[in-house]
């Protein structure tokens, strides 16, 4: 019991502590507070009811440069993705996530399968399909993000990453193109 406490405590300070009020747009505001609640209350969920979970994340390249973006709820930057649903093959939840977060639409036919990876978060074993899309130099895409759940979505160049905070997953990728 004192466990879920302690974690009802932390769901408090992510409130308490919530950028919203730095938000310009007040419903924007609105959306990044109720994404960081729920994320929250997720991760307590996930630590007691959930013992495996399954995702598919999308790198994006586009000559020296790969497409990251920042949830809401989140302080890192992260590859595009997310969890696939039970209907779905992993490269259908990849090529879903990836047109949610960003808005670009890619045919399946681009997404090369990386790997498997795999970590553990509180009691739970990640598993995530790793997916690679390069996309032409000549190709004019940009990213566009609904403000809600995602709040950034951009092409960083691979020489910036030393001074960028990047997700656990981005940080081993980037250590595999040194």
């Amino acid at each position: 019991m004192s466990v879920i406490l302690t974690d009802l405590v932390k769901i408090r300070e992510v409130i308490m502590n919530s950028n919203a009020h730095k938000v310009e747009h007040p419903i924007s505001g609105l959306y990044s507070y109720l994404y960081k609640l729920a994320y929250a209350a997720w991760k307590v969920f996930r630590r007691y009811c959930i013992s495996e979970t399954h995702g598919a994340q999308v790198i994006v390249r586009k000559q020296n440069k790969v497409l990251l973006v920042r949830a809401s709820y989140r302080e890192t930057l992260c590859f595009p993705g997310g969890y696939i649903k039970s209907n779905e093959e992993p490269i259908q939840a990849a090529k879903r996530e990836l047109e949610e977060e960003t808005g670009l639409m890619i045919l399946e036919t681009q997404f090369k399968f990386c790997k498997q990876i795999s970590h553990r978060c509180d009691n739970t074993l990640c598993k995530d399909s790793l997916f690679e899309v390069v996309l032409d130099e000549s190709l004019d895409l940009s990213p566009s993000v609904d403000g809600k759940e995602i709040i950034s979505a951009a092409f960083y160049d691979i020489d910036m990453f030393d001074n960028l905070k990047l997700d656990r997953n981005v940080s081993s990728y980037f250590k595999t193109l040194l």
